[in-house]
């Protein structure tokens, strides 16, 4: 049995990420000497042998044989809190080879030391951009999108789809309801580079509320958390368009203290809070507290992808705003045309904007106070089908539990939600007379709901890093998939990485033991030289 448990140590260990001088390095030996040691109950000199033989050819720089037999007694030594031989006594002992799956091995600790730098996960299939089918909302969107399109100075579908997505969930705000309590409250984020049409959309959206008389309800910019307090407490709803979505979105990396009157924290309580009754902060010399009854914010905002991609974090994707985010990549501009006004608009669509706005579903007194939205019932076969959709995502839900995956449980968490959400807009751009969800509108959520889940994560997996240098592992892996073939030249890697060539081979050792990329020989004008190729899972 020694041999089978030095085995599957010494494939924990070839796992595990290399010591890298300034960036956790003494931590980063430390967890692996107690892995050694105290999760496999290895003695002392056969720990130290592994990471003589195993560890330290890729640290940078490699430790003394003082140093790592420091390490060694420390990790035999410093009292721990997990059982000894934990990783040793979990299920049946096997030797390791390559169709393994290693993760299995890497079970967590609460040690400081051992969760310092957790080894990259395994890479994400991109599910690509939204297929433009999932464009196709019918109704009230369809007919904004169409003359969005025509009259724009550069028409973009995705662009249009989420101006048309974000006026009908404005508009339905209050007045309708799932039978579970969801409202029609969106965040909606379009990555779209500078000169792409942003600002079209945004125009006919201000061009329908000003004409049937709700401009009081748009807003652009985000001053503060306060300030979107103050336009709920005076409107009750409001429809906020904001072209500044890069720093909003850096806020919650940058607030450490978790301020609660911060920008995105407020979002998230507001998103939250939709069919609740929401407290206003008490300002100074005010006499009584201030609640707004069944607050709704629709957010249409946009951001350049690379600074959006660049304020991706671990921190925004646990924290709850990132999950509630539909997040629509838009891809290049399009053709020119001749542009139209945003202000001729067709009467159909200002008399639908306008027959939301005279909407008061129930009866009383104090409509505009309190609410009492129309409940929206679903057909019986979208209530199956709605049903399935929570099985299935509570089972990945439960999944990334038992993983440990905290980002994926919190992208799982929403995207049942996200679906009854879509469906109910869907259901009220249709028909916003007699408004009903039907199975297309369910299959139509579910299918858009599933793709941001899964984009979320490829994001994830692509551009955030749990140290630095699994950064510069994400860098070398995003690089080459952008390249033909996905292949590159070793020299090529080494100029674009700007890194030292013992640094680059850590890095290229470490990819090549993960299975993420294979060494290959490529042709030149005049020789073969040495490259590297993405591994495409199968």
């Amino acid at each position: 049995m020694g041999n089978d448990v030095e085995s599957r140590a010494i494939a924990y260990i070839n796992a595990m990420p290399p010591a890298i001088a300034g960036s956790g390095g003494h931590s980063q030996t430390y967890a692996a000497a107690t892995a050694l040691v105290h999760g496999f109950g290895l003695d002392p000199a056969t720990s130290l042998a592994i990471l003589t033989e195993h560890y330290n050819p890729i640290c940078n720089p490699p430790w003394s044989d003082k140093e790592l037999q420091h390490k060694v007694n420390q990790a035999a030594t410093k009292p721990h809190d997990r059982p000894f031989g934990w990783l040793r006594d979990d299920g049946p002992i096997e030797t390791i080879d390559n169709d393994v799956d290693l993760s299995k091995f890497m079970i967590g600790s609460s040690q400081p030391a051992i969760a310092a730098q957790p080894p990259p996960p395994e890479s994400t299939p991109d599910p690509g951009q939204l297929p433009e089918r999932l464009f196709d909302v019918p109704g009230f969107v369809r007919r904004v999108m169409d003359f969005t399109l025509a009259n724009a100075p550069y028409p973009n579908i995705g662009l249009a789809f989420c101006g048309a997505m974000a006026l009908q969930s404005f508009l339905a705000g209050r007045k309708v309801c799932t039978s579970g309590d969801l409202r029609t409250n969106l965040y909606l984020l379009a990555l779209a580079s500078s000169g792409t049409g942003k600002e079209f959309p945004r125009k006919v959206n201000s061009q329908i509320l000003f004409q049937i008389g709700m401009s009081a309800s748009i807003g652009d910019k985000f001053a503060s958390g306060e300030g979107i307090q103050d336009a709920l407490v005076r409107t009750g709803r409001m429809l906020f368009q904001n072209d500044e979505m890069d720093g909003v979105l850096r806020q919650i990396n940058l607030d450490r203290e978790n301020s609660r009157e911060s920008i995105p924290n407020i979002l998230l309580t507001l998103y939250t809070s939709a069919g609740d009754v929401y407290p206003i902060r008490v300002k100074a010399n005010q006499k009584e507290a201030i609640h707004v009854d069944q607050p709704h914010l629709t957010l249409f905002g946009t951001a350049t992808p690379q600074y959006f991609y660049e304020s991706l974090s671990k921190r925004m994707l646990t924290n709850g705003f990132f999950a509630r985010l539909n997040i629509i990549d838009v891809g290049k501009r399009g053709s020119g045309q001749s542009p139209g006004s945003a202000r001729d608009l067709p009467e159909e669509i200002l008399d639908t904007a306008k027959w939301w706005a005279d909407f008061e579903p129930g009866s009383g007194n104090f409509l505009n106070f309190h609410p009492r939205p129309l409940v929206v019932q679903a057909t019986p076969d979208a209530a199956e089908a709605i049903d399935s959709l929570r099985l299935m995502t509570e089972n990945e839900y439960n999944a990334a539990e038992e993983a440990l995956d905290e980002v994926a449980r919190t992208a799982w968490s929403r995207t049942c939600e996200h679906a009854k959400k879509l469906a109910l807009i869907y259901a009220c751009s249709e028909n916003h007379i007699e408004p009903l969800i039907g199975l297309p509108a369910v299959e139509w959520a579910t299918e858009f709901a599933m793709h941001q889940t899964r984009r979320q994560l490829y994001l994830a997996s692509v551009h955030v890093a749990e140290n630095p240098f699994h950064a510069e592992c994400l860098k070398l892996l995003k690089r080459l998939g952008e390249q033909p073939e996905q292949r590159m030249q070793r020299q090529h890697i080494l100029k674009y990485m700007k890194c030292k060539a013992a640094d680059l081979d850590q890095i290229i050792q470490t990819l090549i033991q993960q299975g993420e990329i294979e060494p290959i020989t490529m042709p030149t004008a005049t020789k073969t030289a040495s490259g590297f190729q993405r591994v495409v899972a199968e």
